[in-house]
């Protein structure tokens, strides 16, 4: 509809925006709820923190791009465990970019299926990414059920 380039800053400024708003509303209205029904989680991810004060940037970072850490998740707890709002703000921008990339591309890829033919490359992605999407799964099977035998 906007073609790549116009809809990926589109997509990059509407995720960013609604993880900025998350943000906000977690400082203000939602932290009692968030420890309500996360307190592990969040004195879990505040310890990590503290761990990575050094390289807060990066480590926000990998937390965004890795599929380990829910994104909605990480939204709310943030500012809870004292994330400056510009490492999250900067974290977000450049951590979403792959998954901003993959979304317009399919968007993309989407406009251009013909009722009666699919282009395979469109296919295979998918495909290839439903794998992907499996590897964390997977692996983590594969370490718990190793650490539990040993």
């Amino acid at each position: 509809m906007y073609g790549k380039v116009y809809g990926f800053l589109l997509v990059i400024f509407a995720s960013t925006f609604g993880a900025s708003g998350c943000f906000f509303v977690s400082t203000t209205l939602a932290k009692y709820w968030v420890f309500k029904f996360f307190p592990n989680r969040i004195l879990q991810f505040k310890n990590m923190i503290e761990d990575n004060k050094d390289n807060l940037f990066f480590y926000i970072l990998f937390l965004r791009i890795t599929p380990f850490f829910p994104n909605w998740l990480l939204n709310l707890s943030t500012p809870i465990v004292g994330v400056p709002y510009f490492y999250f703000f900067t974290a977000t921008i450049f951590g979403l970019i792959p998954a901003n990339i993959m979304h317009v591309t399919m968007g993309s890829e989407i406009a251009n299926v013909d009722k009666l033919q699919m282009n395979m490359n469109f296919v295979l992605t998918l495909i290839f990414l439903s794998i992907v999407a499996l590897i964390p799964i997977v692996v983590k099977k594969v370490f718990i059920n190793k650490f539990k035998h040993n």
